[in-house]
């Protein structure tokens, strides 16, 4: 089973959001809070449903299955791709430390 990559390659280990992070809806988007870094992260609906899936330390196949039955994904769009986005994603929320 393929995990998270955080680097050039998988490192084994599920990732899961930071419990100190705090969260606050506005509209569309969803405000993070780093208390610890005092640093302030705006997500969009896709981001934060995927910041969510991270607490829940789903792994990559998972998050893309979760993505392709909870999002309307154009039909032109592949598998790949959508896996490409997340791992990105995922990496980016790693080098924020909002993991």
């Amino acid at each position: 089973m393929n995990k998270i990559e955080n680097n050039k390659r998988f490192n084994n280990k599920n990732i899961s959001g930071r419990d100190s992070i705090i969260t606050k809806k506005l509209g569309n988007e969803t405000v993070l809070y780093d208390p610890e870094k005092k640093k302030v992260h705006i997500l969009n609906q896709t981001a934060f449903f995927i910041w969510q899936l991270c607490e829940n330390k789903y792994d990559t196949k998972d998050l893309v299955s979760t993505i392709l039955n909870n999002f309307e994904c154009k039909k032109n769009v592949k598998e790949e791709k959508i896996e490409e986005d997340i791992k990105a994603i995922v990496k980016n929320f790693s080098h924020q430390g909002i993991l």
